[in-house]
């Protein structure tokens, strides 16, 4: 994207403070689109993690991770975000936590029930960025095989149980698991 400009960065730090939340959660997102030079928004946007509004906050949270690639106090937000998205926002909330990798560990339940959530077959692409965020994550065997025994226990069949087997068998592969 483009470099931001004086004005422009302006104009966006002091949407942070308006009062309508549409305003605010278009201000982080647009700091999440041209983070250059944002830096000393970081405090602001830290702030909005506790705004009332989840737009608003899930704005901040990207714009936090754009900015800064740190993803401290960011996954509270995303993790709510994969219950509340479905679709191509559900995919991008996946490709955030892919991009975070490791540190992203807690969010793994909410992957899996994300995962539950879709039809495979007609969301193929987002039950692919889900996938691809569990192999990025790499969760351990405590925290995610439990969860996907539990969501064989509860009856899972067809294409979703096909994706919990391919995730079962990258985190065993990571993990060094011989079956």
């Amino acid at each position: 994207s483009p470099p931001n400009d004086g004005k422009l960065l302006a104009a966006l730090v002091a949407g942070l403070d308006d009062e309508s939340p549409q305003v605010r959660g278009a201000a982080a997102a647009g700091i999440a689109a041209r983070p250059e030079g944002a830096e000393p928004a970081l405090g602001r946007l830290r702030a909005l993690l506790q705004d009332d509004d989840f737009d608003v906050r899930y704005g901040a949270a990207s714009a936090i991770w754009s900015v800064s690639r740190k993803a401290t106090g960011l996954l509270p937000v995303l993790i709510e975000a994969l219950d509340r998205f479905e679709g191509i926002e559900l995919a991008s909330v996946a490709r955030l936590l892919t991009v975070i990798g490791p540190p992203a560990a807690a969010a793994t339940p909410g992957l899996v029930h994300a995962l539950g959530r879709i039809e495979p077959m007609r969301h193929f692409t987002t039950g692919r960025e889900i996938h691809e965020a569990l192999v990025s994550i790499g969760p351990s065997a405590d925290l995610a095989l439990p969860v996907i025994e539990a969501a064989v226990r509860f009856g899972l069949t067809g294409g979703l149980l096909h994706w919990m087997v391919l995730t079962t068998i990258t985190i065993g592969a990571r993990i060094g698991f011989a079956g």
